[in-house]
């Protein structure tokens, strides 16, 4: 039973039997190589837009060189063209270290061919989420909010609910049925503590089918008692133990009627969702091309409609993957999800397709895309489903010469971008010619420069991020000058009007340096015409109400100071 619902690596016959050799070049050792990377990328804190590790990248690229040819023609597709948004990006660093780091998603999928690496895999991840959302819940660290432990953990959780629950239901004898059944529970219940709505939605879905297709193979009702009564008794049992009840908290903080009502108010979670994807889709629309792969968190502030409505994630994948990637990425995405789940689901395997389906459901409500690590948890879950549906990509000569061709022009690339990146490089032009005027090395590098050099480097990076704000707070906090400091605070206010009413604070006090009192004040009251004291702004966790007040406090100061002069 277990090998018809996971098979997919074909077994050598005696009269083809690899040598040792063969095999490690084959890709066992290389997909176990980047299962490692994935769960000890898992321990650490990485973001796709910042500067990619080389303990993690590299080992992933090496295996990817072996396995290569194990990725569907639709990843390396989706990769390349992410690549290539390097020529126009908005944002170029961040597109750069994207395309890196999505190398590691690639070799994940590639991965996927050998089944003991995803089984492995998934189990120890999701067992480590399982074991960090309860401690946490144990010493009363519990934050339900994206891209927390318990959302990542409860989205790691949900994969291994459907293989659970549906190889208990095939399974031929009550022991082992019961056996499945603890697995699935255990996963189901860590994906309830989670407190995620956005796992919440894909795991009710996930529930539903399974009952369907159990009713359509004709499970015998025996099966489907035993599972059906076991399934919620380990449950029961594994919230009763635990006098925290991270159950009970979860389902009543996330779950409840008045929080669904109140997170589709005018400033509800879900409606601030909708604001981030409206403001997301004009980047798509301003860029049909793509702003950049990884572009979003450094363009957003240019694109918003809403005051203080801002985030470094538009909380789906999807549409950020139109913003950066433009159409065509987004096209070549859909595609990719597409093709193995629809052939999946056709196949007795179809319990990987809701596994995977249901990883990737989550990224269309939470950060987590942003996480390597995760990334790399649900490229490995779609290509279980690619592989364990039919043995694909197990040999180089059996592939068509234009799927070969992309493999090795995005293989190829791929090491070039590597190679740029990671080589040493200690010269003066490093930060802008190799590492493309990168945030997260701009302060650093600055600090070091005269006032002539640091205002060349302002100008290339001006020219390299034309719509970026962390440029000109940059050059603002560099500012000696008092008239340079008003000329860069008016262009904060003027170009980025709803980020945060404090660049107009900034703008005001500036003018008031050089004594131009009336300019202050238009500051000030432009400021208070778009955060207005009677408006509380939608984007209200990014400032409590006291700092608002701190703000409206500050801008009548002002207005008082300069009518009393």
């Amino acid at each position: 039973m277990f090998r018809r619902l996971m098979s997919a690596t074909p077994v050598a016959t005696s009269a083809h039997r690899a040598s040792p050799f063969t095999r490690i070049w084959r890709g066992e050792l290389a997909a176990l190589g980047v299962t490692a990377v994935a769960y000890f990328s898992s321990r650490t804190i990485d973001f796709s837009f910042r500067d990619p590790d080389p303990s993690f990248v590299l080992p992933a690229l090496l295996a990817l060189v072996v396995i290569h040819h194990r990725a569907s023609a639709w990843v390396w597709a989706w990769w390349l063209w992410g690549a290539l948004t390097l020529a126009w990006s908005l944002a170029p660093a961040n597109t750069h270290v994207s395309a890196t780091w999505e190398l590691t998603y690639v070799a994940a999928f590639a991965a996927a061919w050998f089944r003991p690496a995803v089984w492995a895999f998934l189990l120890v991840a999701a067992g480590d989420s399982l074991f960090d959302m309860l401690s946490l819940n144990a010493f009363g660290f519990v934050q339900f909010v994206s891209g927390s432990v318990h959302y990542e953990g409860g989205a790691r959780l949900l994969a291994i609910v459907p293989l659970g629950l549906v190889a208990a239901l095939r399974s031929r004898t009550t022991a082992h049925a019961v056996g499945w059944s603890t697995l699935g529970a255990v996963a189901l219940f860590g994906t309830l503590a989670s407190g995620a709505r956005a796992v919440y939605l894909p795991l009710i879905l996930i529930l539903i089918v399974i009952v369907a297709r159990a009713w359509i193979e004709s499970v015998p009702v025996r099966r489907a008692v035993t599972v059906a009564l076991a399934v919620p008794l380990i449950v029961i049992a594994l919230e009763a133990v635990q006098p925290w009840r991270p159950l009970t908290l979860a389902l009543g903080t996330k779950a409840s009627l008045e929080r669904q009502a109140s997170s589709a108010g005018e400033r509800g979670e879900f409606t601030q969702r909708l604001r981030f994807w409206d403001q997301t889709l004009d980047i798509a629309l301003a860029n049909p091309l793509g702003a950049g792969s990884g572009s979003y968190e450094a363009v957003v502030h240019a694109y918003q409609k809403y005051p203080m409505t801002w985030s470094r994630s538009p909380h789906n994948y999807f549409v950020e993957t139109l913003a950066g990637g433009g159409w065509a990425r987004l096209l070549l995405l859909i595609g990719m999800l597409t093709v193995p789940l629809v052939r999946a689901w056709r196949s007795p395997s179809w319990p990987w397709a809701l596994s995977a389906a249901g990883v990737w459901c989550t990224l269309a409500f939470d950060v987590t895309s942003y996480y390597p690590s995760f990334m790399m948890f649900a490229f490995m879950c779609l290509g279980a489903a690619h592989f364990f549906t039919r043995g694909e990509g197990l040999s180089v000569s059996s592939q068509a010469w234009p799927r070969k061709a992309l493999t090795w022009l995005s293989l190829v690339a791929g090491v070039a971008l590597s190679v740029w990146w990671f080589w040493p490089c200690s010269g003066q032009r490093c930060f802008i010619e190799r590492y493309h005027g990168a945030e997260f090395l701009a302060a650093g590098h600055l600090a070091a420069l005269e006032r002539e050099a640091r205002a060349e480097i302002f100008q290339e990076l001006r020219r390299l991020y034309p719509q970026s704000l962390w440029v000109l707070r940059l050059e603002q906090r560099y500012a000696q000058d008092p008239n340079d400091r008003l000329r860069i605070s008016r262009e904060i206010a003027m170009r980025f009007p709803l980020q945060t009413p404090f660049n107009y604070l900034d703008w005001a006090n500036a003018a008031l340096e050089v004594g131009d009192r009336e300019e202050a004040t238009a500051a000030v009251e432009l400021g208070l015409a778009v955060f207005k004291p009677d408006e509380y702004p939608y984007g209200e966790r990014r400032m409590n109400r006291q700092l608002y007040q701190e703000w409206l406090d500050a801008a009548y100061r002002i207005l008082q100071k300069v009518n009393n002069e």
